[in-house]
């Protein structure tokens, strides 16, 4: 499941522990239908209002359960801290395209697609809550299969994190040895890519759990780590031309949101040319070191740019002696000592 990152942040305030989830479950548990809209502004609702009341007061859980015992539609403020209109008939263009049957959530996704509100309608029959935003939808989950599907994504998603890192692993042991391929580094990308693609799957379910996915929260951030940082780093350290960190973090867009990503697509994108997989295979490529220096030897980045400029990549790196290490700017004789020391250890284990 993957939700836009905008309407996210509004199904947020619809998650178990909040204010207008607790309303909503009542709602549901009574067998009550009802729409509530979270107007930014009664400017783009008026329109679309007739009948109902004024209310103006504040907005609780205990209000919004008996306002929706009328028939009509409640309107609150987009941060659900005050009502504005009850029992009220909502109008909608009905030219607007709806691809609902039941006359409550048509006119509720019309009123998200026409005023870009959020629009939350309970069905009296099904249980069920549904949130449109613009022209999202999105059905509300119960907390027991949340917590279920999260689970289940959270084991896929260590496995999955397990053997990335047996192949970064190998990848360490190639790069000493000068003998990385484009075809492995390819690989390791999309793997790289196949985790991230899985948490975007569990994020939104933890955001809609609320306060009931902390330990899931944590759980998902254990098993993730640094990964962001990592791959970031492979891509300074492989392109055919080298690069920044905001150069590096557009290529790993560009990878995400391609919808066939193989391995041609990705060493074309990493700046390499190749007319087949063979071509790919047969091609070593040298790390330029930021990796090696940030990840395993703990310097920063901007002192990690200046060694990489002046030894050129990682091979030249391994080969440097504390005192050719000195001569780097920012490199002083702890640093130098610390870089020799930790390279020397890598290549032992």
């Amino acid at each position: 499941m993957i939700i836009e990152p905008e309407f996210l942040s509004k199904i947020r305030m619809l998650a178990p522990g909040t204010k207008v989830r607790k309303a909503l479950d009542d709602i549901v548990m009574a067998k009550l239908g009802t729409i509530v809209v979270f107007a930014d502004s009664m400017t783009k609702s008026k329109d679309i209002i007739q009948a109902g009341f004024p209310v103006d007061i504040s907005f609780t859980s205990e209000r919004l359960y008996e306002l929706s015992k009328m028939d009509g539609a409640i309107i609150v403020d987009q941060e659900a801290t005050k009502f504005y209109f009850a029992n009220v008939h909502l109008i909608p263009d009905a030219a607007i395209h709806s691809s609902e049957t039941g006359i409550r959530h048509r006119t509720a996704e019309r009123v998200a697609r026409q005023t870009g509100n959020l629009v939350v309608a309970v069905s009296r029959r099904r249980n069920i809550i549904t949130a449109y935003y613009k022209e999202h939808k999105h059905v509300i989950n119960t907390i027991n299969y949340l917590v279920t599907k999260i689970g289940r994504a959270l084991s896929v998603l260590e496995k999955h994190r397990e053997n990335l890192d047996k192949i970064i692993k190998q990848i360490d042991n190639d790069e000493f040895n000068d003998c990385v391929s484009l075809d492995e580094l390819a690989f390791l990308i999309t793997k790289f890519l196949g985790v991230q693609k899985i948490q975007e799957e569990i994020e939104p379910y933890i955001i809609e759990i609320g306060a009931e996915g902390k330990l899931s929260s944590m759980q998902l951030h254990e098993i993730l780590g640094d990964l962001d940082e990592q791959l970031k780093y492979f891509i300074m350290d492989y392109t055919a031309v080298a690069i920044d960190e905001s150069e590096a973090i557009e290529i790993i867009d560009r990878l995400r949101n391609h919808k066939e990503l193989h391995i041609l697509n990705v060493t074309a994108m990493l700046g390499y040319e190749a007319a087949s997989a063979a071509q790919i295979d047969e091609r070593n490529v040298i790390p330029r070191g930021y990796r090696l220096l940030i990840h395993k030897t703990k310097i920063p980045m901007n002192i990690s740019k200046n060694v990489v400029q002046a030894f050129g990549n990682m091979s030249r790196i391994c080969s440097a002696d504390v005192d050719a290490l000195k001569t780097v700017e920012g490199i002083g004789v702890k640093r130098a000592n610390g870089i020799f020391e930790t390279i020397h250890m890598l290549k032992e284990t």
